[in-house]
């Protein structure tokens, strides 16, 4: 601990000098006499998980949040000396700060813009909003934490001299997997509830996000929260309590963020740059444990309270009731995405092959060709719009799209596999043209592609227990693209790599998934799909794959039976 706070001091020490040469620069600002008190708040949270009853567990850690009004934040205002507290610019320059690059969607635009965005996608207007309060965990040190939960606090316009009230809600919501997600509240809600005791407002709202590898996505959230500003006279006050619903309605997790009773608010202001010194001293790891604290409560709840798996699903998007591990319906569209994972190196690297072939295709083909995400990302499109009188359209929420796509044996197999990616083809046949006939010659990389290829469909299928169909097998089906190069083949081979010590990895730590949602189990649940299709009842095949149980199951069994034993254990 005293090498800790050594390194704290000496930090702290290095920013006065750095604050002491550039001071000069800068021109006090005042804050504006309307604006909403920011603070520097010590607090703390409670989670409590209820079911399975099995798996009850109970924890709780101290916290530093700062609640601050984000016209005050982005004007200076609230720079402090010896950079205790700043805006903007790098977190490593600072003690404390917030940049408007880690919240709400992408990019460098400014708090307000990003969130007056947001508004007004669910109907609130600009000119109907005054100050804003956000409350969430700044950085520390150059050290910027994961964020499960920062509230914005939005109210109205002050009229007649009256105090502003309290418009709507955003919870800013964040995972380990760098996605993002808002879920936009009005005081006029329908969703709307009667608060608990010693809160003020609530609301009861369908879940649209994946959060916690431990629970599944269906249910709702009751929040109940403190309006912060009871009184002029009153220090800001924080208390959220949020409760994970089950599609029943009841309590499976009860998570509460308050102020601490014994550490009251401070004001951030140069009058009190001392106290606030202090307070950052008093928590010299609250804001660097988040992440590590995840982790580990992630290791007691699955290895010593025993919950499975839930794998991330993709982003949410309407429609996807009907798959497995779907969102509750949001009828009100109170939930929408904000960030989604970030491709990956070979996802990049798939897109720029993919678009060189696909343009070849189209040109030889005639066929315009487009990929729609049903995310943030661009529509891709190659071929002549003008000209092509046949369209060919692939809809897809797959992070990992080209790089599927590349990997595929052939054009039959990932149409096959593509339910199981979260991708709908508009036509079958014009897709199996565009990926199959080629007018390049196989390049020297061709050979080895297809031998990884085929390498990693035979690792799937011997993890499967379901036969695979003599269509399936590759010396059948003509070859997707020739002439990928180096770079395809690179691809190809990181693909296999990656899955292979995915699984190896998950039974070195011992996890354990949702029955039947593994992610090396990805072919058998294709081929379920496809039995159930066809309306197989025999799958005694033989001589095409070997290594594997030959046995069928029932595709709906097979879909639906990892959830419905995890379900029937929850009142154990």
């Amino acid at each position: 601990m005293t090498h800790i706070l050594s390194l704290i001091l000496s930090a702290i020490f290095a920013l006065a000098l750095f604050d002491l040469v550039s001071r000069y620069r800068r021109r006090p600002l005042a804050v504006s006499s309307d604006a909403l008190p920011s603070c520097l708040v010590p607090a703390y949270t409670t989670h409590r998980r209820l079911l399975p009853k099995r798996s009850r567990h109970t924890f709780a850690y101290p916290l530093l949040y700062v609640g601050v009004d984000i016209d005050s934040q982005e004007s200076g205002s609230l720079d402090l000396p010896m950079r205790l507290y700043a805006h903007g610019g790098s977190p490593i320059t600072k003690i404390l700060g917030l940049r408007s690059d880690d919240y709400l969607e992408s990019g460098k635009a400014t708090f307000r813009s990003k969130l007056d965005r947001l508004l007004s996608q669910n109907g609130c207007k600009r000119s109907e909003l005054g100050r804003v309060w956000l409350v969430t965990m700044p950085s520390f040190i150059g050290w910027t934490s994961l964020n499960p939960l920062s509230i914005w606090y939005c109210y109205g316009k002050v009229k007649h001299e009256e105090p502003a009230e309290l418009e709507c809600i955003v919870l800013e919501v964040g995972n380990t997997f760098g996605e993002k997600h808002a879920y936009f509240l009005t005081v006029k809600s329908k969703n709307r509830q009667e608060p608990k005791p010693g809160y003020d407002l609530a609301w009861t709202f369908p879940r649209s996000f994946h959060v916690s590898p431990f629970n599944s996505r269906d249910g709702y959230y009751r929040l109940d929260l403190v309006i912060p500003f009871r009184s002029s006279n009153s220090a800001p006050m924080v208390k959220v309590a949020l409760r994970v619903l089950t599609p029943d309605r009841e309590t499976k997790l009860w998570a509460v963020l308050s102020s601490d009773s014994d550490r009251p608010a401070v004001l951030l202001d140069t009058a009190e740059s001392f106290t606030i010194a202090r307070t950052i001293l008093s928590f010299p790891l609250a804001l660097l444990m988040t992440t590590p604290r995840i982790l580990y409560q992630a290791y007691t709840l699955h290895y010593a309270k025993d919950l499975l798996v839930y794998p991330r699903p993709p982003p949410r998007v309407d429609g996807d009731e009907k798959e497995w591990n779907p969102t509750q319906f949001d009828d009100e569209g109170v939930g929408s995405g904000l960030r989604w994972k970030q491709q990956r190196w070979t996802e990049k690297k798939a897109m720029a092959i993919f678009a060189r072939c696909a343009s070849r295709s189209a040109a030889r083909s005639g066929i315009l060709f487009e990929i729609v995400f049903r995310d943030q990302r661009p529509i891709f499109r190659t071929g002549d719009s003008d000209n092509s009188k046949r369209k060919l359209v692939i809809t897809t929420t797959n992070a990992s799209i080209f790089t599927r796509l590349l990997s595929a044996p052939s054009a039959h197999h990932f149409l096959l596999l593509a339910p199981e990616l979260h991708t709908a083809i508009s036509c079958p046949d014009l897709f199996e043209e565009f990926f199959t006939s080629s007018s390049m010659s196989p390049d020297l990389f061709d050979s080895a592609t297809s031998t990884v290829r085929d390498w990693h469909l035979n690792w799937f299928m011997s993890n499967s227990r379901l036969e695979p169909k003599l269509d399936l097998c590759v010396q059948r089906r003509s070859r997707i693209w020739p002439c990928l190069g180096l770079g395809g083949f690179m691809v190809v081979s990181a693909s296999y790599v990656s899955d292979i010590l995915d699984k190896k990895i998950s039974n070195l730590m011992g996890a354990r998934f949702v029955e039947g949602r593994e992610p090396w189990k990805l072919w058998e649940r294709a081929l379920s799909r496809q039995y159930s299709k066809d309306e197989q009842t025999d799958c005694e095949q033989s001589g095409a794959f070997s290594g594997c149980e030959r046995r069928l199951l029932d595709p709906v069994e097979q879909l639906d039976r990892g959830r419905a034993a995890h379900d029937a254990n929850m009142n154990n």
